[in-house]
């Protein structure tokens, strides 16, 4: 018997341990409330509020794990390959960002602290790969939507 995936547990966790630690964040540093994301693509500079930021990501998350669970529901069957690729590079990539991103903090040297972060060269090379996997999504989708679920495997006739 194949095992049916839940991916939409994965997005659903994310967002809930996103939602928490925004929320710690802001309980146990309350310096950090006006901290701002800001990133420089050749001449425009876009500066974000980090809270909101956050809250963005963690609607996108919980957007991307009910599509999966009203798939579920529905006893659709999208591709668990597609799904496993999306799954890890999505959740996967934020939370290489957010370690990578704090491990660099720590490393990086104060001459150059506030001129220039490596956080914007990784932002930049995970943001095209992560982009490319909500294509994987929609794909996904589709493939579900026109693939019911079946309790009992097909079996091949031999003519």
């Amino acid at each position: 018997m194949r095992k049916r995936s839940k991916t939409y547990l994965y997005f659903f966790v994310a967002a809930l341990l996103l939602q928490l630690i925004a929320v710690l964040k802001l309980v146990f540093v309350p310096e950090t409330i006006d901290t701002s994301f800001d990133m420089n693509i050749y001449d425009t500079y876009y500066v974000i509020d980090e809270f909101t930021l956050i809250e963005s990501v963690t609607g996108i998350y919980f957007l991307l794990g009910l599509g999966y669970w009203i798939l579920y529901r529905l006893k659709r069957r999208p591709s668990i390959m597609l799904s496993n690729i999306h799954a890890l590079v999505t959740v996967g990539g934020l939370a290489f960002y957010l370690i990578a991103s704090t491990v660099a903090s720590f490393i990086e040297d104060n001459s150059y602290g506030s001129y220039y972060r490596n956080n914007d060269t990784l932002l930049i090379l995970l943001l095209p790969l992560v982009a490319l996997a909500q294509l994987l999504y929609v794909i996904n989708i589709v493939i579900g939507i026109q693939t019911p679920y079946h309790r009992h495997r097909r079996r091949k006739t031999e003519y």
